[in-house]
């Protein structure tokens, strides 16, 4: 399998006194798509994840460690 290409930015966000560990890939284009708000589910934290930059290349896209994982 190989790396992801297009990495995110992760980031820890203060969301009303909750911490979220946050993902965001920023497209290179000027594609008018949608921002894609993934919710990656329980148990899965961020690091998998990572290839969704390279299957939504001309797409914004956000993801978060749910509460409680990663």
């Amino acid at each position: 399998m190989t790396s992801p290409k297009r990495m995110p930015i992760i980031e820890t966000q203060d969301v009303d006194g909750i911490e979220l560990r946050t993902a965001r890939w920023t497209s290179a284009s000027n594609s008018r798509q949608a921002t894609l708000l993934f919710f990656n589910g329980i148990g899965a934290n961020l690091e998998l994840t990572l290839g969704l930059g390279d299957m939504f290349p001309d797409r914004d896209i956000i993801t978060f460690d749910v509460p409680g994982v990663g």
